[in-house]
């Protein structure tokens, strides 16, 4: 269905949750059965495919309270994932207290994956609204193992709440927007933020939204500028970036199971 706002490929949720349950193994030396990682990584995508729940439903952060419901293709719209999200986690309690199928948990579970994972992703947190045609969402990353990235996280079995983790989530990725760009060999230039990118006046069509920055919906590619400073960023650039949100994205999932995993045993 068009206009569906905020969308990563469904082959990222489906990756970063295997990639999570791999690394859920290694911190807690149990395995979880591949018939509940597979339930789990289905929840993860098919959230993006739930029909006119999906429709009403937009998958943007609420950043400072500032969403709230717009019209699109005649439908009156959530233009944030709080009422979703909330409705999600509200369903996995029930689930776990009348004790259903661990399948049916873990598929709940990954759509509440599902939104804790978009908000690594700058144009879902700024909010930008976007169909599929965000360049940050649709970026290939060549390197897409993170179990290297173990010890970097060692609060990782921290004991987190899901809606915590959400918006810890979201925090995380606007303070990355934030920082300076990183180039070859360490090299910051002044000035020169990811706000370039994702840093752009309000949106004059939906309130609470903001728009693309200076150099426009361009990640992945050379920006166009008149400066020197445009011609730094390359591939490496991108890698470098992408895959501190990948990492988040992936962790914040490996507290989601870990959540998960002592909510059934209570």
């Amino acid at each position: 269905m068009k206009g569906l706002g905020g969308r990563l490929k469904p082959s990222k949720h489906k990756l970063f949750s295997s990639q999570a349950a791999l690394i859920y193994k290694a911190c807690t030396g149990k395995a979880i059965p591949e018939k509940l990682i597979k339930a789990f990584g289905l929840g993860s995508v098919n959230e993006d495919y739930s029909g006119l729940t999906r429709a009403v439903n937009w998958h943007f952060y609420n950043r400072d309270k500032k969403i709230g419901h717009y019209w699109k293709f005649f439908l009156f719209c959530n233009g944030s994932n709080e009422n979703i999200f909330k409705e999600r986690i509200s369903s996995l309690e029930k689930m776990i207290i009348s004790r259903e199928s661990r399948q049916k948990i873990y598929e709940i579970a990954g759509r509440i994956a599902h939104h804790i994972q978009d908000m690594s992703s700058p144009p879902h947190v700024m909010p930008i609204y976007h169909v599929g045609n965000d360049k940050f969402d649709n970026y290939e990353f060549v390197d897409q193992r993170v179990a290297d990235a173990v010890p970097v996280y060692k609060d990782v079995m921290m004991f987190i709440e899901p809606f915590d983790l959400l918006e810890r989530a979201a925090q995380n990725t606007i303070k990355a927007v934030a920082e300076p760009v990183v180039f070859n060999n360490g090299k910051v230039i002044k000035g020169e933020t990811w706000m370039k990118f994702w840093g752009g006046p309000d949106d004059k069509q939906l309130s609470g939204f903001k728009t693309y920055g200076k150099y426009g919906n361009v990640f992945g590619s050379i920006p166009l500028c008149e400066s020197d400073v445009c011609r730094e960023y390359n591939r490496d650039t991108f890698d470098r970036f992408y895959a501190e949100c990948y990492k988040r994205a992936v962790t914040d999932t490996v507290r989601l199971l870990i959540y998960l995993d002592r909510q059934i045993k209570d």
